[in-house]
């Protein structure tokens, strides 16, 4: 907005008005830069001493800066320096047009108000605002800025780049919806009351909304969301950073959420930062002291900590960082449900100050289709280090395999020992093999007690886990290392035979 386009001097021209006087001299006699080049009726009353009300049918005004005002009627109030513009209010300049039913001008404060079907657009940009009732303050010593406010009838906007710095001059715009819209100058834009905004594949809604457009920062407050192709982000306070009209980052804070094609994160402070073509390239998460944690899950693995860190791919890799009593677990591919109660261990895990995920890229040949083209990326290894510890579980076809055997799950360096224990005396089993029923289904239980994984938990300075297709394959561990292997009784229940009392009877 300019002062040009609500340079309304022609109406404080009153003053004086004769009914006789040809209309190009009323502007001369008055004083005014405006010339009045028609109209219909003209009439003009001393109210007071020295105070006039003048009114005025279909002015049409003309101004040297181009401006340009018509109406059907007007009222100028001398005492008041009130302009009163009655039935289709029309401001034109080179620059912007105003529309509006009814239309107030206070000049002593540079203040108009129009309400009305309110419709105002600059040419050059393209940029809109439409609503019920518009609020315009005109830059002054108390306002180094011109203001607008639009309110009423939930206003919207239509904000389009500067050609002067845009990359394409037809770049999208920004459509925003809310109950009141303000702008101060050229720069800073405000949305205010369940706020709606639209541009291209992004859509964001939060209940109040602030754009710096010259900067390109865009900031969602309370109840945020944005949604990006594939980028979901929500929370308290949502920051955009936009530049030459690209989304760059997306900030998500108090209780921030983001999610991605790839993973999941949370946090009191998470950010993703795109590439030239929007796509993912970094991302980071940060919990809150001694409250929230950061977390981070995807299809394979769940890694929590103070921090998380996802850096850019390089060379086929991608690497997820956890600090601050990290923790890594697998997450099962099986869709079986598991009782929590049963005391099964279901995935595996890993914990230490720091735990660093790595993951290589999938061949093409072997990734899923219907995907995209985007690269695609498999769990490689879990790394954890300062106070290391591990829980993980062995397939039952490796779980006879000795220690030092090539894909063994068990550490390279050796493992305290474990306590003697006595072995039980066992009875003749009473049946070689358990009955099976007539459908040739084993009995309930009996094959999951088969196929029960062995258990190794690990400590050491460093550890890395070394994963194939999801599960651990093989271990490396530095540094004080000690731990325990627990192997399955994979018997089934009928070659399980109690242990005799001493009076002969079967407890």
């Amino acid at each position: 907005m300019t002062r040009n386009l609500l340079l309304l001097l022609a109406l404080g021209m009153g003053m004086g008005m004769g009914l006789a006087a040809p209309a190009p001299a009323l502007g001369q006699e008055l004083g005014s830069q405006c010339d009045l080049l028609s109209y219909r009726i003209i009439s003009s009353r001393e109210t007071a001493l020295g105070s006039r009300v003048t009114w005025l049918g279909r002015p049409y005004l003309a101004c040297p800066n181009g401006l340009r005002i018509r109406a059907d009627s007007a009222v100028v109030y001398e005492q008041t320096g009130r302009n009163e513009l009655i039935g289709n209010v029309r401001f034109d300049t080179p620059e912007r047009e105003l529309r509006a039913r009814n239309a107030d001008y206070f000049e002593r404060d540079g203040r108009l108000f129009a309400w009305g079907d309110v419709f105002l657009r600059e040419l050059e940009r393209g940029t809109e605002v439409r609503g019920d009732t518009l609020l315009y303050l005109e830059a002054g010593p108390q306002r180094p800025e011109d203001n607008l406010t639009v309110y009423g009838g939930r206003p919207q906007a239509v904000l389009r780049p500067d050609p002067a710095t845009a990359e394409e001059p037809e770049g999208e715009p920004y459509l925003v919806v809310a109950n009141r819209l303000r702008f101060e100058g050229e720069r800073f834009f405000w949305g205010d009351g369940q706020v709606e905004l639209e541009r291209g594949e992004l859509r964001a809604s939060s209940d109040s909304l602030a754009f710096d457009q010259e900067g390109g920062e865009l900031i969602l407050m309370r109840g945020a969301r944005v949604d990006r192709g594939e980028v979901m982000a929500s929370g308290e306070l949502l920051n955009l950073a936009i530049r030459e009209e690209r989304l760059e980052s997306v900030r998500a804070r108090q209780d921030g959420r983001i999610e991605t094609a790839e993973f999941t994160l949370t946090g009191d402070d998470v950010q993703v930062s795109l590439d030239e073509e929007e796509n993912v390239r970094t991302v980071s998460s940060m919990g809150v002291e001694g409250g929230a944690r950061a977390t981070l899950f995807s299809e394979e693995v769940r890694l929590e900590g103070n921090s998380i860190q996802i850096t850019e791919a390089e060379e086929g890799v991608r690497v997820i960082r956890s600090t601050g009593q990290a923790r890594g677990e697998t997450v099962r591919t099986d869709e079986t449900p598991v009782d929590p109660e049963s005391g099964i261990l279901d995935r595996d895990w890993i914990e230490g100050d720091e735990v660093v995920a790595r993951f290589v890229e999938v061949p093409p040949l072997e990734r899923q289709e219907g995907v995209g083209d985007e690269p695609q990326y498999r769990l490689s290894t879990l790394e954890a280090t300062g106070n290391a510890r591990t829980l993980y579980r062995s397939p039952p076809e490796r779980n006879d395999q000795p220690a030092d055997a090539p894909g063994a799950p068990m550490p390279e360096e050796p493992v305290a020992e474990e306590p003697d224990v006595t072995e039980p005396v066992l009875a003749e089993p009473i049946e070689e093999t358990p009955e099976v029923p007539d459908d040739g289904e084993p009995e309930e239980g009996a094959e999951a007690l088969r196929e029960a994984w062995a258990i190794s938990y690990v400590l050491a300075d460093r550890i890395v886990v070394h994963m194939l297709e999801g599960e651990v394959d093989r271990l490396e561990t530095e540094g004080n290392v000690r731990g325990i292997q627990l192997e399955p009784d994979r018997r089934t229940p009928a070659t399980q035979t109690p242990t005799p009392r001493d009076d002969g009877g079967t407890p």
